[in-house]
């Protein structure tokens, strides 16, 4: 659960499905805008790369893209 200054409340889940892929949702509620929320996530993870996206009922689509070039990068 998350409690901050900025008036913001949430709880979250994450879970692993397979080795390479999780799942998870959260509820949020902001008290200044009077606005409550629920958010679906998954997460791919390769030998070589990290991939995530996240769909919120609020209308935010976000997209993650994270290769690894070398070992050392």
């Amino acid at each position: 659960m998350l409690l901050s200054h900025a008036a913001a409340a949430g709880l979250n889940y994450f879970q692993s499905v397979t080795p390479n892929l999780s799942a998870g949702a959260e509820v949020f509620w902001l008290p200044q805008q009077l606005r409550s929320g629920v958010g679906l996530c998954l997460r791919h993870t390769g030998d070589k790369h990290i991939a995530a996206v996240q769909l919120a009922t609020t209308g935010i689509l976000s997209a993650q893209y994270a290769h690894r070039v070398t070992d050392k990068v």
